[in-house]
């Protein structure tokens, strides 16, 4: 009886190793797994808002003068999502050899945001404390713009923005364009 049970005992320790190393094996395996299919799960949930994000970085080059967008991309991008016929300009009205480019980029970002706080003050929006987006906002819920207007703008002025010293006239005359064609 004693030898039984000693054997028993045995055999029983036997299978608790035999249990645990199991138990350590499948812990194991859904450690390897898991985390892949949560990354894959939260990559599907989020796919719009990371293609936004990933977007937006690929717009965006580091240098040693800072972050600059890449500028051509965000033209071409604002051509595209504006795609009614952008007029011309003939170079005897585009002001070359008075400014650099990016000093006529700069005029243009500081015209766009006079004309929207002009615009918002036909309209009966205060513009004190708000920001460009703010008014923007405003003016569309009062629908003096439409909301495609508003990104179209807010594209633009997000674009007018830029500091980076190789931006060409041709880029800064594309700019035109698209600010003539938005009409504010």
């Amino acid at each position: 009886m004693m030898i039984q049970f000693f054997f028993l005992s045995l055999i029983d320790e036997e299978n608790k190793k035999t249990e645990y190393a199991l138990f350590t094996e499948i812990t194991d395996l859904i450690e390897v797994i898991i985390w892949p299919l949560a990354v894959i799960t939260i990559v599907l949930f989020f796919r719009k808002h990371l293609a936004e994000i990933i977007g937006k970085v690929g717009s965006i080059k580091a240098s040693a003068s800072g972050f600059s967008m890449s500028f051509q991309e965000s033209i071409d991008k604002l051509i595209v999502d504006n795609s009614q016929s952008l007029p011309t300009i003939s170079k005897s009205s585009n002001g070359i050899g008075k400014k650099s480019p990016l000093e006529q980029l700069k005029a243009l970002n500081i015209n766009l945001r006079t004309d929207l706080k002009f615009l918002a003050k036909e309209n009966g929006v205060d513009t004190s404390d708000l920001s460009v987006e703010e008014i923007g906002n405003a003016l569309c819920d009062k629908g003096v713009m439409t909301r495609q207007k508003l990104k179209a703008f807010l594209g633009l002025y997000q674009l007018t923005q830029s500091d980076d010293p190789n931006i060409s006239q041709a880029q800064v005359d594309h700019v035109k364009l698209i600010l003539n064609d938005l009409d504010i």
